[in-house]
């Protein structure tokens, strides 16, 4: 029983990691969009679909702002694949971000798929991309290891987001958290 509950703390752990990255890269790109970016580099030929109401609602120029940038993250993450997502908003917002650090944290970000959709069970696309992922009996082991590992790698990630913002001087003093 303790071991269950174990993994399930830790499938629960790994799917909140992923969330907030997410919920950190949709927020990066609004920031950056409010504070002043190329609008076509940043949101292209998409077209978006906008209710004037919202757009009335949203009080503000940066609420505007806020408002075109989620969407545009949302039509990104309609990619399916968080490799891509990843891509598509750094070349969105003009990043360069390492392509081993992105590397080192797929098999996590990837991870919550299996453990949603999968019940942990990774599939053989899964395993034979991600093989440094222990499997047994088919199913991804959820140890301190697995874990550990997790919230390192997706933190050298955001980390390396968050200097390339800083560094492009996308991010608003009152946005900069000391």
């Amino acid at each position: 029983r303790g071991g269950h509950l174990r993994a399930t703390l830790q499938a629960s752990f790994v799917k909140d990691l992923y969330e907030d990255f997410i919920e950190f890269l949709a927020e990066t790109m609004a920031r950056a969009a409010q504070k002043g970016i190329d609008p076509n580099r940043f949101a292209g030929n998409m077209k978006l679909e906008i209710k004037a109401t919202d757009l009335l609602a949203a009080g503000s120029w940066d609420g505007v702002v806020t408002i075109i940038s989620q969407k545009v993250f949302r039509a990104l993450e309609g990619e399916r694949k968080t490799t891509e997502l990843i891509k598509k908003a750094a070349t969105r917002l003009g990043l360069k971000i390492d392509q081993a650090i992105i590397d080192a944290a797929m098999p996590y970000l990837d991870a919550r798929h299996m453990l949603v959709h999968q019940d942990g069970r990774a599939d053989e696309l899964y395993s034979r991309k991600h093989k440094s992922v222990v499997v047994k009996n088919g199913k991804i082991v959820l140890d301190s290891t697995f874990t550990a590992k997790a919230r390192d790698t997706i933190d050298a990630l955001a980390r390396a987001i968050d200097q390339e913002i800083i560094g492009a001087r996308l991010v608003k003093p009152e946005h900069m958290h000391p």
